[in-house]
């Protein structure tokens, strides 16, 4: 009886040692990298008070969403008329963030009221060939509060 229990004791041992498996680490998919080199194209508008601006700079930062510190920019374009419309261009874009800014005038207005800003940010989720039109409303230090 005594030997039934040291060989159940010794096998319950070796199946508890034997029952260890190896745990893999399973890694993070890695964000996407936004960039150049992909299939997306943006058309960027700029609207002051529903008026499309016809003179300024679209800058575009990559891999991000929200303003930085410094205004480096990834790449940029001046508004000019294609595709039906005033607007900045830009091609084979990757999947990620991308955040832009604009610097413009609107001579309807006298100087300093001509000089108009603005931001914003997109999103791009997919890898396949697309076109999305973005709108950036600009606004001018004088009816920033009061439109």
């Amino acid at each position: 009886m005594r030997t039934k229990h040291i060989l159940f004791v010794l096998l319950l041992g070796i199946v508890a040692v034997s029952c260890r498996r190896k745990n893999e680490e399973i890694k993070p998919v890695a964000d996407p990298v936004a960039g150049k080199g992909g299939n997306t194209q943006l058309r960027v508008v700029t609207k002051h008070f529903e008026k499309v601006i016809d003179t300024g700079t679209v800058y575009l930062r990559y891999n991000t969403a929200i303003t930085q510190q410094d205004m480096r920019a990834d790449d940029s374009g001046n508004i000019k008329f294609q595709n039906g419309n005033y607007m900045v261009v830009f091609d084979s874009l990757k999947r990620g963030n991308y955040y832009f800014f604009v610097r413009a005038r609107d001579f309807k207005y006298t100087t300093p009221n001509d000089s108009l800003f603005g931001y914003g940010s997109f999103m791009v989720v997919d890898t396949i060939k697309q076109i999305h039109d973005v709108n950036i409303n600009v606004r001018n230090w004088g009816n920033v509060y009061n439109p």
